[in-house]
């Protein structure tokens, strides 16, 4: 399957610039983004892998972490990294595998620091808080001058899900090279949405970069196949980007069809109306009609305290898998499905869709 073309193109003798990292073509170099100094004076930073390609081509920006208890994209990008030779790399990736150092070491959703969502902080700010400074970070040096761009999460601590991507549904060019960037990962399950505020996904639309959203993993667990999930979809995008050559033995993640799901207007997810042990009626990949029973909350006794309906028919995308919920906690996410499509369709295949 091959995608997009049109990508900007490199002199082969320039070196690669990042965060004080010197790249020549056919390098490869890890280095740190600096953030500054901790309270005990040890250096603070943001880890960095620089690979400039012998042959002039498109950047692509990868990112993994910015959630700090979501940890299969993390590994599989790590590994995918080191796959890559770039004496046979064509373009550039600049990529961090945990971008949310203090969240990381932390095993948290949130900076522990400042208490703030990274995913909610874009474009960020170099003189705010220390989350800001990471999304400056991220945005002006990882992001910087990329054509295209993943954004990797997993379901942390509290969520399971199946593997899906976002991408961006805005008709005109960068909606178009989302789209064709998303089916590149050959996962059957795309979730067309428009980027919202304060999402890295927001900026990259801004600027004319083209991004995905890559969900693959569950549950503040590092599990095997999904890391190698995570590795193999990778390998797949920068191939069928024309960035490097198909590995032998490898199978690359395809699919004839994608099925594309959206938000319901109502929003992603189901808010819990009350705290409790939360139990399921449903399992993940689930298709549910209107009013089917998800599941029920109830207290140390076993007594009801919710019964939990479908407000709408659609796929269960994401459920809360930590069975004790406080109020307002995310319980499911019921995406409704508009139809399939056949991989290397374009947005106008979508415009029919509900």
């Amino acid at each position: 399957m091959t995608v997009l073309k049109g990508s900007s193109m490199r002199n082969e003798d320039l070196k690669l610039k990042v965060a004080g990292l010197e790249v020549e073509p056919g390098q490869k170099k890890k280095g740190w983004l600096t953030l500054g100094s901790r309270p005990d004076g040890t250096p603070l930073g943001i880890p960095l892998v620089v690979i400039n390609g012998a042959k002039p081509g498109p950047r692509l920006a990868l990112i993994a972490g910015v959630h700090g208890d979501e940890y299969d994209c993390c590994e599989g990008l790590r590994r995918f990294l080191s796959d890559v030779d770039p004496a046979g790399l064509t373009g550039a990736i600049v990529a961090t595998p945990q971008a949310n150092p203090t969240a990381f070491e932390n095993f948290s959703r949130h900076n522990p620091v400042d208490h703030l969502d990274l995913n909610r902080s874009f474009p960020g700010n170099p003189d705010g808080f220390l989350t800001d400074r990471v999304a400056d970070a991220l945005t002006t040096h990882i992001m910087g001058e990329a054509d295209y761009l993943l954004d990797m999460h997993s379901g942390g601590m509290t969520l399971g899900l199946i593997p899906f991507v976002g991408f961006d549904d805005t008709p005109g060019e960068t909606g178009e090279k989302s789209f064709k960037l998303a089916q590149s990962t050959g996962i059957e399950t795309l979730y067309a949405a428009v980027p919202f505020k304060n999402v890295l996904r927001l900026i990259a639309a801004e600027k004319g970069v083209a991004s995905i959203l890559v969900e693959i993993g569950s549950e503040g667990r590092m599990r095997e196949d999904l890391a190698e999930q995570a590795r193999m979809t990778l390998t797949g995008v920068a191939h069928r980007l024309g960035m490097i050559p198909a590995f032998e033995n490898r199978t690359l993640p395809y699919t004839d069809n994608h099925t594309i799901v959206r938000a319901a207007k109502t929003g992603e997810f189901l808010h819990a109306p009350t705290g409790g042990f939360l139990l399921h009626k449903v399992a993940l990949g689930q298709t549910v009609a209107a009013g089917d029973v998800l599941g029920e909350i109830v207290d140390p006794f076993g007594e009801q305290l919710h019964e939990i309906h479908a407000p709408h028919g659609g796929l269960i995308g994401e459920m809360r898998t930590v069975p004790a919920t406080r109020i307002g906690d995310w319980t499911y996410a019921v995406l409704p499905v508009a139809g399939t499509v056949p991989t290397g369709s374009d947005l106008q295949a979508l415009r029919s869709m509900a």
